[in-house]
């Protein structure tokens, strides 16, 4: 068996809805996420953020 090795630029809602949808779908499969931040609930991706930005 192959092993599968993904990576994924952005650590907001939808990289890491990604990375969790990945290895619900292929345990075992190996992805890294990469996040330029240094620390969470920093940057939000643009639809959430105006979402935030209205309801905050």
């Amino acid at each position: 068996m192959k092993s599968k090795q993904i990576v994924i630029i952005g650590g907001g809602i939808v990289g890491l809805a990604t990375a969790h949808e990945l290895l619900r779908r292929k345990p075992g499969t190996a992805v890294t996420v990469l996040e330029k931040e240094p620390r969470d609930r920093v940057h939000f991706s643009e639809p959430l953020g105006v979402l935030v930005r209205r309801l905050g």
